[in-house]
């Protein structure tokens, strides 16, 4: 339902650029309407009809081209403005008819009993999101983390045990904006096994997942050489980056740009 809305839109704005097009060319055309005719076969020529010239118009010759331009121009406008409002009405009656009621509403308007004893087409948002976050799985963390990190380490608002500063930087902001996530959920990819990434972000309006990878230490070669054969890794399992794949990086003299991490979650997870 969020894309078609968002697709009307795209086409109501796109309308009313060619609106403004072609009500920007009428402003400044001039008078009259344009008749053209051929003469001995393929000889083209054009005559200006403004009200004084009679029914065959006023000849217009090579030296009035730039006249002959702005009636054709007119002409095309004319055309392109009376089907745009056509399109405009007709997409505006569609969009009030068709958003009415959403789908979402005949289940949420229902009696706390009924939506008890039914099963819905589709669950709200909210719903999606909670069903979604309560998913069990096995982090690749937990079983292997030793009693000292248990004790010592670094634990997330949402009471998780993270492996950086930066793990944390990122877990926190996502709890902060009650966007949900899995962190080091496993994901078998074809051709390497199962991989554990950073974390598995849901947007809640889209119901799209996204895998969130952070690279804290490219500074170091070994590391580096890591990094880009998982995203390879990632891409050959057709997760691209900017698509369902985000990553962020840093270094020890670079840390975690906490400016573009709120960038992405806004682009992609808002």
């Amino acid at each position: 339902m969020n894309s078609i809305k968002e697709n009307l839109e795209i086409q109501k704005h796109e309308i009313e650029a060619v609106i403004t097009y072609a009500e920007n060319i009428l402003r400044r055309s001039p008078e009259g309407t344009l008749r053209t005719s051929t003469s001995n076969g393929n000889k083209l020529q054009y005559y200006i009809k403004d009200g004084y010239t009679g029914a065959q118009g006023r000849y217009l010759g090579k030296k009035e081209e730039k006249l002959i331009h702005g009636l054709a121009q007119k002409e095309y406008a004319q055309k392109l403005l009376a089907e745009a409002r056509k399109k405009q009405k007709t997409l505006n009656r569609f969009s009030k008819a068709y958003f009415q009621q959403d789908f979402m509403d005949i289940y949420n308007n229902l009696a706390k009993a009924r939506k008890k004893a039914v099963i819905p087409y589709e669950l709200p948002d909210n719903e999606y999101a909670e069903f979604w976050q309560q998913e069990a799985y096995v982090s690749f963390i937990s079983p292997r983390a030793p009693e000292l990190d248990i004790i010592n380490g670094i634990f997330t608002e949402k009471g998780e045990l993270v492996r950086s500063k930066s793990e944390k930087i990122i877990a926190d902001k996502l709890f902060m904006m009650n966007i949900p996530y899995h962190y080091e959920k496993p994901l078998m990819l074809a051709g390497y096994g199962y991989v554990h990434p950073d974390f598995t972000v849901l947007n809640r309006k889209t119901r799209k997942e996204y895998y969130w990878e952070h690279f804290g230490m490219m500074d170091d070669a070994g590391y580096v050489e890591k990094a880009v054969q998982k995203i390879e890794t990632y891409e050959r399992n057709l997760f691209f980056t900017g698509e369902q794949l985000l990553l962020t990086y840093e270094t020890r003299l670079h840390p975690l740009n906490t400016g573009i991490m709120d960038n992405l979650i806004r682009k992609y997870l808002l």
